[in-house]
């Protein structure tokens, strides 16, 4: 595996199938109805090592990336380096208050671990077995 460097964070607006509703009404939009699962070729258990932090609000804002449009949430983010792939996700008030779940966030992270791009490509919808 080259090295690399690979963040991502797990944002409300980012995920929502509305993209550009980067506002108070994206927090309408409920999980279930949210593009936030992987595409099917990086929706697969990470081979290598795997860390997983849960974290506060306070090592979220130190840990993960600043959202790239203001006012979001982030609910997760993931690192890849050589030695493996380090994902962080918020305890679960802060999900909870997003109206996700770990169940949810943690398939979204990996596909990450997976090399899938930060831009989201070919996310697919949650349904409700999902979360």
């Amino acid at each position: 595996m080259s090295k690399f460097l690979a963040a991502t964070a797990f944002s409300i607006c980012i995920a929502t199938l509305a993209p550009s509703l980067c506002n108070a009404q994206a927090a309408l939009i409920p999980p279930q109805n949210r593009m936030v699962l992987p595409p099917l070729e990086y929706d697969h258990p990470y081979d290598g090592d795997v860390w997983i932090l849960r974290a506060d609000a306070e090592q979220m804002q130190r840990l993960c990336p600043p959202p790239k449009i203001a006012g979001n949430l982030i609910l997760g983010c993931t690192r890849l380096k050589a030695d493996g792939c380090y994902i962080v996700i918020g305890h679960d008030d802060i999900l909870r208050k997003a109206g996700f779940t770990y169940r949810l966030v943690l398939p979204h992270e990996v596909g990450h671990c997976d090399s899938w791009p930060n831009d989201h490509r070919g996310a697919r919808l949650a349904t409700e077995k999902d979360w």
